[in-house]
């Protein structure tokens, strides 16, 4: 038996033999047969394309650069059932020629931008739009340049579906954040920053179709294509604000699906340092009388050490999952290394959790500052969605820590929420209210089919209580190898068939699902919608 698994079996024991007059706690009554089942379970069963034997190898750089993902396997017509999001898949490769129900067309440059007054319809580009570089001189319909649609004050909520259509001639500038932006208490434990792109922050949101029954997620772009534009970003001494995320089609999105930027130049100047600084934890009793807001109770200072200070990518500056998008975008970024501690410049995407069938084809002109090539894959990121036997076997490992306190297992489960499908044995009673949109939203990031029901992450997680809950992983996988578990357990964490071609000139043909791609006159691949 490992250590782990005495320790695991320890922990086991403490529940079932609790001290004299102690009662074991409520939420840790099952941890024995859990701990049980773990302990004798087989041989895991063949994966789909995440399954151990699967060779993968990466070019790693300075411990902290992902570059390129190549696969020594060839990718089975299988694989694919899993490898895209299901909303790639399900959306096929022909453009749409009629709006569908309870959705807007989008025709027009003023369409476009009437978005911004709506965040969070479902919106549909029915034709090309191409602006006029008058447009953003003086006294044109956009001068200065382009503002990014939806701040993480105002998030953009909805659906852009590009409809394989492209947007041309975009000249992007970002918005400056001042402490006058921000509401009363708006530091209290969450990040704040600046997002330059055609979208600046989407979040993402489960809801039900007009029919009350249909559930659906929303907050996401897919399926556009942007040409010739730039985007121009910057930090400043009087800016505010942790963040600034920069690229062309969103400065941040959580899924960003199906698309490409080609003949772009992304340029980013810091001139002030982006390091840790104090924030709020509460409202003080100052900002209350000030404010006119309740006080909270538990009012404190703490240094900001957030490691999300600069991304910039060449399709989106951060997201969660990336799917089938390229980019040969320029990107320049000017800054002292000593401002920008943490930094995150990509091809594709500056930092993200996971990353499917896309590559970088473009240039960086970064100095000192260096590029995580296509993207950058957080550390021990805190999964939107598991498994139950993922999410059993994480909190066992965090409770069977030899130097974690007990509460540090409740913590992390106490994130999560069960949620059931249509097909659960449950009776309709029992599952009316429960059926989510963020269940069929797991079958994005889940590489298998799912029989009864996934654990979700909160989505209205705090970035501090997000940090706490990645410390925890990565002390339950002290080894690192918390992304080489994901991939065993059919979870999408990391990059699959992701390619530099700075680096490299062949890619696993197989991946790319004739379905949906095709070759363009270079040889490269290309998504079928925008032919």
């Amino acid at each position: 038996m490992s250590d782990f698994e005495k320790n695991l079996k320890k922990a086991a024991d403490r529940y079932t033999e609790p001290a004299a007059g102690e009662p074991a706690p409520d939420c840790s009554r099952d941890l024995e047969d859990r701990v049980g089942a773990l302990l004798a379970r087989e041989e895991r069963k063949e994966r789909c394309f995440m399954k151990r034997r699967t060779k993968w190898t990466a070019v790693i750089a300075a411990a902290a650069v992902l570059l390129v993902m190549t696969v020594a396997v060839v990718a089975a017509p299988v694989i694919r059932n899993y490898l895209n999001s299901r909303i790639l898949q399900e959306g096929g490769a022909e453009r749409l020629n009629e709006v569908p129900d309870g959705w807007i067309g989008i025709y027009t440059v003023e369409d476009l931008d009437a978005i911004r007054n709506d965040l969070w319809s479902n919106y549909i580009l029915m034709e090309d739009l191409t602006f006029d570089p008058a447009d953003f001189e003086a006294g044109g319909r956009f001068e200065g340049g382009w503002t990014p649609i939806g701040t993480d004050e105002e998030p953009f909520y909805g659906i852009f579906d590009g409809n394989g259509h492209v947007i041309r001639g975009l000249i992007i500038t970002d918005a400056r954040l001042t402490r006058e932006d921000l509401n009363p208490g708006r530091e209290n434990g969450r990040f704040v920053g600046k997002y330059a792109g055609l979208f600046g922050y989407c979040k993402l949101s489960g809801r039900f179709a007009e029919d009350g029954m249909t559930p659906i997620l929303t907050g996401y772009i897919k399926n556009l294509g942007l040409e010739d534009g730039s985007v121009t970003a910057g930090y400043g001494p009087d800016d505010v604000g942790d963040r600034l995320f920069v690229g062309p089609v969103a400065g941040y999105s959580e899924y960003v699906i199906g698309c490409y930027v080609k003949n772009y130049t992304v340029d980013v100047q810091v001139t002030a340092p982006m390091i840790a600084r104090e924030i709020n934890i509460g409202i003080s009793p100052e900002e209350s009388a000030e404010y006119g807001v309740p006080a909270t109770p538990y009012y404190r200072v703490i240094a900001n050490t957030t490691d999300y200070a600069l991304a910039v990518g060449g399709v989106a500056g951060g997201a969660y999952l990336v799917d089938a998008c390229y980019s040969d975008t320029a990107l320049t970024v000017t800054a002292d290394p000593a401002d920008v501690p943490y930094r995150y410049i990509g091809g594709v995407c500056g930092i993200t959790s996971a990353c499917v069938t896309s590559y970088f084809n473009g240039t960086t002109d970064t100095g000192a500052l260096g590029d995580c090539s296509v993207c950058f894959v957080r550390e021990n990121d805190v999964p939107h969605f598991l498994t139950e036997g993922a999410f059993d076997e994480i909190a066992s490992r965090i409770e069977a820590t030899a130097d974690r306190e007990e509460f540090d297992m409740h913590k992390f489960m106490s994130f999560y929420t069960k949620k059931y499908s249509e097909t659960s044995p449950f009776t309709e009673e029992y599952l009316d209210g429960i059926v989510s949109p963020y269940f069929f939203a797991a079958k994005d990031l889940i590489a298998a089919d799912i029989e009864d029901c996934v654990y979700v992450l909160d989505p209205e997680t705090k970035p501090i209580e997000y940090t706490e809950l990645s410390d925890l992983i990565s002390l339950a996988f002290p080894d690192g190898s918390f992304e080489e578990y994901c991939r065993e357990n059919n979870i999408k964490y990391g990059i699959y068939y992701v390619y530099d071609m700075r680096k490299c000139g062949e890619w696993d043909k197989d991946a790319f699902d004739p379905a949906l791609w095709t070759n363009n006159e270079d040889g490269l691949p290309v998504l079928r919608i925008f032919e």
